[in-house]
């Protein structure tokens, strides 16, 4: 029997034969069932050399198996020779004609050669000689994403969750989509319509919660979250999705509980403590929350948010000094992430090593040009350095990349009208009076003697009336 297991035992021996024949280049018979297990261990372990070896071997000493065939499809695929791939995988259907497996198979690969219409065909005709359906309806999915036809692909999801689903992998790949998409809504409406007629179902209470979440329900997706929990109290993704919500909310104390429960149920790691020690961080207990931000790097040395964490408890207890060397190192274990070169950048600015907070917010606008605090802080630094000319060309330049334009402008008329010109300054505090009055405070922040100019203080109290 082509699908007869072997133990491990038998495993190994079948591989040390094997790639001795392999070395002498001299192959004893194998039986198919002996080989598919050779091929699928070496696919496993991504040695597709030596799974290309096994099959071609076995397509030699048994011609006539298509199941060999449709393996070495799937080895084509792999290398991206999607050409080969489909020869093949049509020679496996002239010797099995109508092999659902072997249909769904050539419908995956047209998808890869982007012949989604060929694909869609193929599909079909699996699920008419009885492909299990759940799994071709998620690759119709994908297909219909990838045309950009969302309507289609909801359309599949619709049709999916319109039977009772045993499998959480369908699941997930429907909520992928559907994040994928945007989809929320309609997400939400597939899933409450499924959990009407299925209302015991946590996987799908817990995808409901992740919906409602990215849509930022946080209140509905604590509910779904709380139904997967009542129906399987081991169930801990769910528990910590709910201590993620809870902390949306500022709700930190009934988060810790959460992420505690999770642990309980768990066992500690990185993220769980991290969040854990985030909720006594906002709650501003903060040696309570360096334990746990150091219980997650005893954990995980390397796991940059809790090196964050750590920065950032000092920072606000304004220890500036014990929060750089945190800093640094979250920085140096997750240097594209430009909050924290950001926040690294401000400390070196605080503590007046103005050379590295200088090289880090030029890094900043050049990676992340849309951030707008990295082009007022650069600003700043060059202020301070007696440069406004360059505060300014910086300022101007940021205008151009972010979209939050309003705190640039209110920077500029102050660097504008400190330097005596007036026609700038108040052309830039009229646009940024006009995008947002509220923030007219930051205008005096970087030039106080404003306040004392009586043509400044027209300007506001002309947009004040407007807005009154």
């Amino acid at each position: 029997m082509d699908d007869e297991e072997i133990s491990e035992n038998e495993l190994t021996d079948l591989i040390r034969r094997f790639e001795s024949d392999a070395a002498n280049n001299s192959f004893d018979y194998y039986a198919p069932h002996l080989l598919i297990a050779l091929a699928d261990h070496y696919i496993d372990q991504a040695n597709y050399d030596m799974a290309t070896d096994a099959i071609e071997l076995a397509i030699e000493q048994h011609p006539y198996n298509a199941h060999f065939f449709s393996k070495k499809a799937f080895l084509h695929t792999v290398n991206e020779e999607t050409r080969e791939a489909l020869e093949e995988i049509n020679r496996a259907l002239d010797l099995e004609p109508g092999n659902p497996d072997f249909l769904t198979q050539k419908g995956s690969i047209y998808e890869l050669m982007n012949k989604p219409l060929a694909a869609l065909e193929v599909f079909d005709e699996a699920i008419e000689h009885g492909a299990h359906e759940p799994d071709v309806l998620v690759m119709k999915m994908f297909v219909y994403f990838n045309m950009n036809n969302n309507d289609l692909a909801i359309g599949m999801i619709e049709k999916i969750f319109s039977e009772k689903i045993d499998e959480e992998r369908i699941v997930m790949e429907t909520h992928f989509c559907l994040q994928m998409m945007e989809a929320y809504d309609e997400g939400q409406r597939i899933f409450r319509s499924y959990l009407e007629l299925d209302p015991f179902q946590e996987i799908v209470w817990y995808h409901l919660g992740q919906l409602c979440a990215c849509d930022s329900k946080y209140e509905e997706a604590i509910e779904a979250f709380e139904f997967a929990m009542a129906i399987d109290d081991t169930y801990g993704e769910p528990i910590l999705e709910k201590g993620y919500c809870l902390m949306q909310l500022d709700r930190f104390d009934e988060a810790s509980k959460s992420f505690r429960e999770y642990i309980k149920i768990e066992g500690p790691d990185s993220f769980s403590l991290t969040q854990l020690g985030d909720c006594h961080k906002f709650l501003e207990e903060f040696a309570r929350a360096r334990v746990f931000y150091r219980q997650a790097l005893k954990i995980d040395a390397k796991f940059s948010p809790a090196w964050l964490g750590l920065a950032q408890t000092y920072a606000a207890q304004e220890r500036f000094s014990d929060a750089l060397p945190f800093y640094q190192k979250a920085h140096r274990h997750q240097p594209e992430d430009e909050t924290i070169e950001y926040e690294l950048a401000q400390t070196y600015f605080i503590l007046e090593q103005l050379d590295d907070a200088e090289r880090h917010l030029n890094n900043l606008v050049n990676d992340h040009p849309t951030m707008p605090e990295a082009w007022l802080l650069l600003a700043t630094l060059q202020h301070e350095l007696q440069d406004d000319i360059q505060a300014i060309e910086t300022l101007l330049e940021g205008l151009d990349r972010v979209r939050d334009k309003s705190k640039l402008h209110y920077k500029l008329a102050a660097y504008y009208l400190g330097m005596g010109k007036a026609q700038e300054g108040y052309e830039h505090l009229t646009d940024a009076l006009t995008i947002n009055f509220e923030e007219h405070i930051l205008l005096f922040e970087d030039a106080p003697f404003l306040e004392r100019v009586k043509a400044v203080i027209d300007i506001i109290d002309l947009y004040r009336k407007d807005i009154e």
